[in-house]
């Protein structure tokens, strides 16, 4: 029976870590006391580590709180586990995605021991650790006896980068939405969280410096915005989870609001515009065009990335779905074209995006820039040291790959379609499978492939009913970017039982099958 119960503990953990131990052996848990220190005893460990273990305790236990040492003993139960030991290989805070080490091991002596290269690698202990206890099966009615197995781990991630796309565009997202999503992905040990900011609907970002503070004029309402202290509350809340934010400020499509700014700044094409903003793009002519562009990037990487958090910058800028015809529409844009031999739209989009990346180049912080597939449809010239291509459908890799330029991969996981990736599976909640067996590497070079994840657009759903469209599909993807293992089959009840600790945690998240309660929904 123990070892039945045993297996089931340590077989649970999402995703599957790439090693385990077992000792066969259990032990009742009691409240958890927590120490940190680096490899060497001699430095401190960030604040933000201790407050995330506190999170992940209470993950922990789904019903009441544990038993104390005491009350165990009361019981005849003196086999009981009461602290958790973390030893940091390196307790700075400098992040860099490409770079980070999050690998980690958790063992077993008179106490949890955890050995973290880092305090993006104790985030991911966290969320193994917190998949570990459960209510003892000996007796289920009892809501505070709780048992974790003698089981050592060590693990590390297949892929740096592992991301959920979230949109705070088409619709708004407050502050606390957004930290919940940085939960989930936290507890999926996503490392990255991409946030649609703007977008042809809205410009939802308040910049303090001219001439881009009239660029929030875009946003839905006057009180719709993110400014600066909101940025830093969210990095430095992602930080704790061991997350990153990169924030998405599209350009030089999906523009349309940014007319509110200046009308100029946006091409003039009014049929094509009210068949869809989205076909408006930038003016690329128009002089004051790149002001608001440089301005908007440098505030959106101060926001997000200030100096005091030691996170390497990135910065998502589109660059997808150009529309031409729209600049053809634009009578000073098409006279100008006519009347400049050996100018074509083509060209005045590339040298519009070897502006961007001439002035990201010559910024203090280097920022690494994130474009979409469609840049590669013109020809653009790369600067492979700071460019990353962010694909969303298979085409154009080839092109990628000749360049040497790496690569985040999205084909086939959009959550937003009822049948993701082709469409293998009828029911909407068993299409985790059609994630969890994307390769993302296909006609990519391995090498070049750095991650990538799933996206949810905000187009037929707010913030909670995203998250309950998306989780806990996007487990099986996020299978995928941890283990690096492609699979058309999986573990649906490993995977629910995450979904219930996603739901203790307050996360909007939708069951995978049919089944039992989760141990935290009881009648009181």
């Amino acid at each position: 029976m123990f070892q039945i119960l045993l297996y089931s503990i340590q077989d649970s953990i999402v995703p599957k870590p790439k090693a385990v131990q077992d000792s066969w052996q259990f032990l009742h848990v009691t409240p958890l006391e927590f120490s940190c220190e680096d490899s060497k005893g001699a430095k401190t460990c960030p604040e933000y580590v201790a407050k995330n273990f506190a999170y992940f305790q209470k993950l922990m236990f789904q019903r009441d709180a544990p038993y104390t040492k005491e009350e165990y003993a009361s019981k005849n139960i003196n086999e009981t586990i009461s602290s958790v030991k973390l030893i940091l290989q390196d307790v700075s805070n400098n992040i860099d995605i490409q770079e980070v080490n999050e690998s980690y091991q958790i063992s077993f002596t008179s106490e949890v021991v955890i050995n973290a290269a880092s305090p993006m690698a104790s985030a991911r202990a966290f969320a193994s650790l917190a998949q570990y206890v459960t209510l003892s099966n000996v007796n289920e009615s009892d809501r505070k006896m709780y048992i974790m197995g003698k089981t050592t781990i060590q693990d590390a991630p297949h892929y740096k980068w592992r991301q959920y796309q979230a949109d705070a565009c088409a619709h708004f997202m407050t502050l606390d939405d957004i930290k919940r999503i940085i939960d989930a992905n936290s507890l999926q040990k996503l490392n990255v969280l991409l946030l649609t900011l703007t977008c042809a609907h809205s410009f939802p970002l308040a910049f303090q410096q001219k001439p881009q503070n009239r660029l929030v004029f875009g946003s839905w309402t006057p009180y719709h915005y993110y400014d600066k202290a909101d940025m830093l509350e969210l990095q430095q809340y992602a930080q704790m989870r061991g997350v990153v934010i990169v924030p998405e400020v599209r350009m030089p499509s999906h523009a349309f609001s940014w007319r509110h700014a200046d009308p100029k700044l946006v091409a003039d094409c009014p049929a094509l515009a009210a068949q869809n903003p989205n076909n408006v793009p930038l003016n690329p002519l128009y002089e004051r065009t790149m002001d608001y562009v440089k301005g908007a990037i440098s505030e959106t990487i101060e926001g997000f990335f200030p100096s005091s958090l030691n996170i390497r910058p990135y910065i998502h800028l589109g660059g997808h779905a150009v529309n031409f015809e729209c600049m053809k529409q634009d009578r000073a844009i098409s006279n100008v074209i006519l009347n400049s031999p050996g100018l074509t739209y083509e060209k005045i989009w590339r040298d519009f995006h070897q502006n961007i990346l001439t002035y990201v180049d010559q910024l203090k912080s280097s920022p690494i820039v994130i474009f979409d597939e469609g840049a590669l449809l013109n020809d653009n010239v790369f600067n492979k040291n700071i460019t990353l291509v962010h694909f969303t459908i298979s085409t154009q890799k080839q092109k990628a790959n000749q360049n040497q330029i790496k690569q985040i991969h999205s084909s086939g996981l959009d959550l937003g379609l009822m049948h993701p990736n082709g469409g293998h599976h009828y029911f909407w909640q068993d299409t985790w499978m059609d994630l969890q067996r994307q390769d993302i590497q296909q006609g990519s070079e391995n090498n070049l492939t750095i991650g990538g994840g799933c996206f949810q657009t905000s187009n037929n759903c707010y913030a909670q009913s995203c998250e309950q469209h998306a989780f806990d599909r996007a487990l099986g993807a996020g299978e995928n970017l941890w283990t690096g293992t492609v699979s058309a089959w999986g573990d649906s009840t490993r995977m629910q039982q995450l979904g219930c600790r996603m739901d203790h945690a307050g996360i909007g998240t939708g069951p995978l099958e049919i089944g039992q309660p989760c141990l935290g929904q009881v009648r009181d």
